[in-house]
């Protein structure tokens, strides 16, 4: 009798997981549960369609003879249950399956009190999106909450399509966890340049209608207040099956679950305490999922990740230890470091023009000798 294998979640974790569950079983039957009425797509590519450079269809990550031709059913419904061994849909039908991929993925994060309704949104979904577009006219105040890698691409296409935007960050500086001082500070003028006003130690401590609140008590207004401070486990169906949970659904390097024959990958996953939130890292997870939801025996290893970046009009790439010895170079091209112990390179930051992120990437990952790179 042929196996099922059930993916709950369109994500790239979610389609990873089919993928590589067909190419381990080649005779599986394989469903993939994907919520959107549009074909799985990559979401890094959603502020695209604030502008119309983009609509679902061409962010999709595969078309529809895709699944035809890998037999992968995709099935454009949610989830609401996992019962007795099968998965209860939307739409009331029930599938049993052999072995189960969640890959429910996340939603956007809001502070304290603060709910997404009104002006108050997330940037995510498709939805998202058009939410945006719908609501927002040329020369419309935006104020975006949260100036990490999400924040600071929807700024921009925000910016392009003719929005006054303002951009909050909570912290000293624009991803001064992921950059050095001197990278965040370029960063930021970068931003200014862009003609994005940029308010760092900007912590929100309320919304009051289309005004959000400061600490210091300022209030800034906006016909859309869009926060992107991270991202929820979407962890609702785990918990109802008694999976064992701390912020996303706890997995090991198999990514296998607490439950037996249960697997779990992308931003609905933990390991060893951590949730990456990260697009690469989810689409891998995923690749392990299915292979061992269809009988392998893969294992997931944390990579070094490199903090990757296009907006503001410059790439943005950072990698690996930023402390230390540094040579650096600054001009009008932008911001460039290379760190290393005894000549020999362990990080890298690059805030600018045509960064060269393969051979940045393949330096710091092999400790490439400083001789080898020029800024």
């Amino acid at each position: 009798m042929k196996n099922t294998i059930v993916v709950v979640g369109g994500g790239v974790a979610g389609l990873s997981a089919a993928q590589a569950a067909r190419k381990q079983d080649g005779e599986a039957r394989i469903l993939l549960y994907h919520a959107e009425p549009y074909l799985p797509y990559y979401r890094p590519r959603v502020p695209q369609l604030i502008i119309g450079e983009a609509d679902p269809d061409k962010i999709a990550v595969k078309t529809e003879q895709f699944y035809r031709d890998q037999n992968i059913e995709l099935i454009q419904s949610p989830v609401l249950a996992v019962e007795d061994g099968e998965v209860v849909a939307g739409d009331g039908s029930r599938e049993a399956y052999t072995t189960l991929v969640l890959a429910t993925g996340g939603e956007s994060f809001f502070p304290g009190n603060i709910e997404p309704e009104g002006p108050v949104q997330g940037l995510r979904t498709v939805a998202d999106a058009y939410k945006l577009q719908e609501r927002l006219c040329v020369g419309d105040p935006v104020i975006v909450v949260g100036g990490g890698l999400l924040g600071l691409e929807a700024a921009t296409y925000l910016k392009r399509a003719g929005m006054k935007v303002t951009v909050l960050e909570g912290e000293s500086g624009l991803l001064n966890r992921q950059l050095d001082e001197d990278g965040s500070r370029r960063l930021e003028e970068e931003a200014e340049n862009f003609g994005i006003a940029v308010r760092l130690n900007a912590r929100v401590s309320a919304v009051e209608g289309h005004a959000i609140l400061l600490e210091d008590g300022e209030k800034l207004e906006g016909a859309a207040l869009l926060f992107s401070i991270g991202m929820r486990a979407n962890t609702e169906l785990a918990r109802k099956m008694g999976l064992a949970v701390n912020r996303a659904v706890v997995v090991n390097s198999a990514m296998e679950t607490s439950k037996a024959g249960v697997y779990a990958a992308g931003d609905a996953a933990e390991v060893d305490g951590r949730n990456y939130g990260l697009f690469n890292i989810s689409m891998e997870q995923g690749a392990v999922a299915g292979t061992n939801a269809a009988g392998g025996k893969a294992v997931w290893q944390p990579p070094v990740i490199p903090y990757v970046m296009q907006a503001l009009g410059v790439q943005t790439f950072a990698m690996g230890e930023l402390t230390g010895e540094r040579v650096q170079k600054e001009d009008a091209k932008g911001y460039r470091a290379l760190y290393h112990r005894e000549g020999r390179i362990v990080g890298a930051v690059w805030v600018g023009e045509k960064c060269p992120m393969a051979l940045l990437r393949k330096a710091v990952s092999q400790n490439a000798s400083l001789a080898e790179i020029q800024l």
